[in-house]
């Protein structure tokens, strides 16, 4: 037998694969998966996807690191890793607010924020704003649905905050219309929309809409401030309030 038929028939050894190549390669394999997934999709568990990458699990977190650092997946202990931003971080405050705070807090919040976004808006608000706000207020007042006035009167509420022309308090209102849109608001809120209540309601946003128009920002405040502090008071009467996570206003 000739050298060179040995060398023909003679098996070819792998060649190692160094650390460094080996990482970048499970990073390649992980991110091409992830991007096949949709937006929050929860991953294999970590046994599965060693497995099935034939490394260890130590390498594997590692290689998960680097894609949540990255920001294409987040990881939450317990529960697994999923696809995209974490919640929290991709929608600010409002993921957490609508699964943890309750009516009242809800409530304390716009009322330190509503009066000062009335007040701003009877500063700012253009005649052709101020005629969209007066007929979401008559949507409402020709509203005897408990789910409709929900809707139109959230709507009002964040009309104001446009006319204010901040876009930062816009965002934050968006958070607090998340939580209104809640099983958690909308209960206590069924309890308490008689009609008798929805009529002084409807007072009231012609109250600040009447203050707006008058250019009189004091009078805007001081209406919000009688409006947020009548919902509050129809609220926390009810015992439906005291849900985990609630507190009393004071």
């Amino acid at each position: 037998m000739s050298i060179s038929d040995t060398e023909s028939t003679t098996p070819e050894k792998p060649i190692p694969i160094g650390l460094t190549e080996r990482r970048r390669l499970i990073a390649t394999a992980l991110e091409a998966m992830v991007e096949r997934m949709t937006d929050q999709e929860k991953l294999p568990p970590e046994r599965v996807l060693a497995k099935n990458l034939q490394v260890s699990r130590a390498m594997l977190r590692e290689a998960l690191g680097r894609l949540e650092a990255e920001g294409k997946v987040w990881r939450h202990v317990g529960q697994g890793t999923f696809v995209g931003n974490k919640p929290s971080l991709r929608r600010g405050w409002r993921s957490f607010s609508a699964a943890h705070t309750s009516p009242t807090e809800i409530l304390e919040v716009r009322m330190l924020f509503e009066p000062r976004i009335a007040a701003v808006a009877a500063l700012r608000a253009t005649d052709i704003q101020i005629g969209d706000l007066k007929t979401l207020a008559n949507k409402c007042r020709s509203t005897t649905n408990s789910e409709t006035w929900e809707l139109w009167d959230s709507q009002f509420h964040k009309t104001l905050c446009e006319l204010a022309g901040n876009a930062l308090l816009l965002a934050i209102y968006e958070g607090i219309n998340t939580v209104r849109r809640t099983a958690r608001w909308r209960i206590p809120r069924d309890a308490v929309l008689t009609a008798t209540k929805r009529d002084r309601y409807v007072a009231q946003h012609q109250d600040i809409i009447d203050a707006i128009s008058a250019r009189d920002s004091d009078g805007a405040y001081e209406a919000m401030t009688s409006h947020i502090e009548l919902v509050t008071a129809d609220l926390v009467s009810q015992e439906v309030m005291s849900l985990p996570f609630s507190r009393r206003y004071r």
